[in-house]
Parts: structure tokens; C-alpha cells; sequence
């Protein structure tokens, strides 16, 4: 989308063409209301177009509809600013997003109410994309969509003391639809209340996509009776479920801190990140989440996600994977000479989920699965193992680690005498996945 073709595709309706002075001195609420008439009686999609570079004096002003040209309007768009104020707006019952920014800087919006029906499609309070340097605060948002939503393109966001609700919560997302790149990073959401949503705090990203979501902050949150509170989903899709894919959005650095309340449902914490491409740099710190109806049970579900818990974790978390001693993949490949299966066509990492418990050569008790700590290698020397594990010196856990690990690697050897091409894959017990380079 450029300005050249927002403007080319609709009919522009300037308000200065229906006599608004922008002096800052002349009553400029009429031609306001005469430039929405002409708007909204337009036979083809119109724009209502305030000119930049003046002030309006303004006294209060209701735009209403029905409209001749039949389209799911968006209340107020915020394109190609830079600098700019919105405080102290109303906006109610939006037919579709309520205040967009887009291709932005520098924008403020505080004070603003936005009310639309929870069961409203697609009514999303503010969007956000392909801008820069915003923050929304001290607001209240209830729609039938997100409180919030963060796409593509955004940079340097911060949300502080919203109360959200009802609506699908505060997004960062969703990334990467029909294969496409997304960039997002340095967004903070922190002091907000949120209750009697669909969701709480989410990021929510497509198969197929690609690109990153990072240094993501979620602090100090309160949830009422929130469906999903935590919820990082790869598998978004509108069709219910979608194939999995070989790519997807890096989504990296997310911190979830200091937050609190109750859920409506039993899984508080989803963790649902891509098989392809895990989740990195996951911090729980100080997390506190009950069920919101007395006698029912919180629980948390990982998959393929990694990181650290400290302090307070309820529902527990024990699936995600610590990943503080892994050794570095380069390292591997320039001290070990590790050559990585390709999964996919790709050359980089390879971790894969297991879904089964598996029985390995030298190993009592069958590895429990675990859908955040697994390990996928290719036909290997003992070698390269035995190098391996004698590096791995500094675990508390390094026991089990160790005569799990062994397993592998006689499975691997046996495999290597065969001259099998098959892969040998298995759980490791409350371990980070190895992460092997192809070989320069």
C-alpha cells in the first residue's frame, strides 16, 4: 500500500472544499458534517480527507450512516503521520477497525474509549502496522476482535494501562499470512487489565510465513476470567487447522512478567510454537494464573517452545526447555564437523518434536516424550558424540543427561553399521535440543 494508490483507488471528499478554514479561530463543525454527507452519499468507495497542516476548532460531531456505498468502513485511519496526538476520542460500534495506523511515526493516543458488541467481527479497537514509535495509554477498549492488534511493520510500541475487554485481547500478530514476510520487534505491553476475553496476551503467527517477532514484554498484567491468558500460537489459521510448513516466523525474546489473574479455561499457558522453527528466548518470570471457577484445575500446554521459568509459575511449566548451557550450533560445526540431516530442504537447524516414547539400545526405561526438550540427528560416528559429551561437564542435570545421550549415541553407531540412512530421534529428559549445522 502507497499513498499513491490509497488515494488513486478512492474518491477523496477534502473538507476544506466544503469551506473549513483549519485557522484554529473559525467554527469548522459544519463543513465537517457537509464533507461526511457528500462522503457518505457517494455511489463509489469515498475518502473523508482532513489536510495536514492545519488546526480545526471543532464542536462535538456525530457522523452517521446508512451510507449509499455498501462497505465495512474503518472509523478513523492514521496514514503517513508523523508526530501526531489523538486524545480524549469516542468511538462506538465501528462496522470494522476502529482507529488504524499505518505507515506512521510518532504517535500518541491516549484517553480514547472504544466500545463495540463482543460478538462484532472483525471490530478490532486499534491496529497498528508499518509504523514506528507508538504508544497507547490510559484507554479503554471492548470490542468483538482484538483490544489491540500489532502487525507487520511495527517497531518501538508501547501499550500501558489499557483496560481490555471483551474482545480477543492485545496481539501481536497475525504474521505471515499467504507465506509473507513479517518484522516486528521492541513491542511492550505492561500496567493492563484485561478481562472476559477470548484471549489475554497473544502472539499469533501463520504457517508458512517468515521473518521474526522479538523482544516482545508483556508486564504487570491482570487477567478476569480470560479464556486463553498466555497464548503463543504458530498455528493461527482461519480455516480451523492448516498444514504445517517448513517455514514460519522466528519468534524470539518474549517475556512474560509479573503477570496475574484467573482463566476461563483449563489451559492458562499455550506455548504453541512452529515444528520447524521453535520458539526462542522464552522468560516466565512471576507468573501467577488460577482457574476462575472454585474446584477447576490451570494447566499449561508447551510445544517445541524454550526458554527459562524463575520465580513464581502457576499452572507449572516443565516442558519448557532450559536452554542456558546449549552448546553454540557454530561451534559445533567448526570444532565437531557435524553434518545435520536436512529436513525439508532446509540447511540450518534441525529440532523436531517427538511424539511417542522411544526405546533405545542401552537404556533400561523407555524416555518419556517431551514435546519442548527433543533431539533430531543424523547417522553419526561415536566420535563425534563421545566429543560431545565430554564437553557437557557443567549440568546439575548431566547424570541423566549423559545416559540419555549414550543411548542415543550407541543407536546412532548401530545405525552407522548398518550403513542405514534412516535418522535416530528421542526425547531427552528435561534437556535443550542440540541444535547441528550442515557442514561448510
Amino acid at each position: 500500500m502507497t499513498r499513491e494508490n490509497i488515494f488513486s483507488d478512492n474518491r477523496i471528499y477534502s473538507v476544506t472544499d466544503f469551506g473549513a478554514k483549519g485557522d484554529g479561530v473559525t467554527d469548522d463543525t459544519k463543513a465537517f458534517l457537509d464533507t461526511w454527507n457528500a462522503t457518505c452519499q457517494s455511489s463509489v468507495s469515498s475518502i473523508l480527507l482532513i489536510p495536514a497542516g492545519k488546526t480545526f476548532l471543532l464542536n462535538p460531531i456525530v457522523f452517521q450512516g446508512p451510507c449509499q456505498f455498501y462497505v465495512r468502513v474503518q472509523t478513523l485511519a492514521l496514514l503517513f503521520c508523523s508526530r501526531a496526538l489523538v486524545a480524549g476520542l469516542r468511538l462506538i460500534n465501528s462496522p470494522q477497525m476502529h482507529l488504524v495506523v499505518g505507515f506512521s511515526s510518532a504517535i500518541h493516543i491516549t484517553g480514547v474509549t472504544i466500545t463495540a458488541p463482543g460478538d462484532s467481527l472483525n471490530t478490532d479497537g486499534i491496529h497498528i502496522q508499518q509504523s514506528r514509535h507508538v504508544i497507547i495509554s490510559d484507554s479503554t477498549i471492548g470490542t468483538g476482535d482484538d483490544c489491540i492488534s500489532i502487525g507487520t511493520g511495527s517497531f518501538h510500541v508501547n501499550v500501558s494501562w489499557v483496560t481490555c475487554g471483551p474482545g480477543h485481547g492485545i496481539s501481536v500478530g497475525s504474521l505471515g499470512m499467504d507465506n509473507s514476510r513479517a518484522e516486528v520487534s521492541d513491542i511492550q505491553v505492561g500496567h493492563c487489565n484485561i478481562f472476559s476475553t477470548m484471549n489475554g496476551v497473544r502472539i499469533k503467527t501463520w504457517q508458512g510465513g517468515y521473518g521474526y517477532a522479538k523482544t516482545i514484554i508483556f508486564e504487570n498484567i491482570n487477567f478476569t476470567a480470560v479464556m486463553n491468558p498466555i497464548i503463543i500460537d504458530q498455528h493461527y489459521c482461519a480455516a480451523g487447522v492448516c498444514a504445517e510448513k517448513s517455514s514460519a516466523v522466528q519468534v524470539t525474546d518474549v517475556r512474560f512478567i509479573e503477570v496475574r489473574g484467573t482463566s476461563s479455561s483449563q489451559v492458562a499457558i499455550n506455548l504453541n510454537c512452529s515444528q520447524n522453527v521453535a520458539c526462542t528466548g522464552i522468560t516466565i518470570q512471576n507468573v501467577e494464573i488460577q482457574p476462575a471457577q472454585q474446584g477447576g484445575q490451570a494447566s499449561s500446554y508447551c510445544f517445541n517452545a524454550h526458554g527459562t521459568v524463575t520465580g513464581v509459575a502457576m499452572p507449572a511449566l516443565e516442558k519448557l526447555a532450559d536452554r542456558e548451557n546449549e552448546i553454540d550450533h557454530h561451534m559445533l560445526e567448526k570444532r565437531v564437523g557435524v553434518s545435520a540431516l536436512l529436513h525439508e530442504g532446509r540447511e540450518d537447524v534441525v529440532v523436531v518434536p517427538a511424539v511417542s516414547e522411544l526405546q533405545l539400545p542401552g537404556l533400561d526405561a523407555k524416555l518419556e516424550p517431551s514435546t519442548c526438550a527433543t533431539l533430531h540427528v543424523s547417522v553419526a560416528s561415536m566420535a563425534t558424540w563421545s566429543h560431545l559429551l565430554n564437553r557437557q561437564t557443567n549440568s546439575r542435570k548431566m547424570k541423566r543427561w549423559r545416559l540419555a545421550t549414550a543411548a542415543l549415541s550407541k543407536a546412532i553407531a548401530e545405525a552407522f553399521s548398518r550403513r542405514s540412512s534412516a535418522s535416530v530421534s528421542g526425547s531427552l529428559p528435561k534437556a535443550r535440543p542440540h541444535m547441528l549445522s550442515k557442514q561448510a
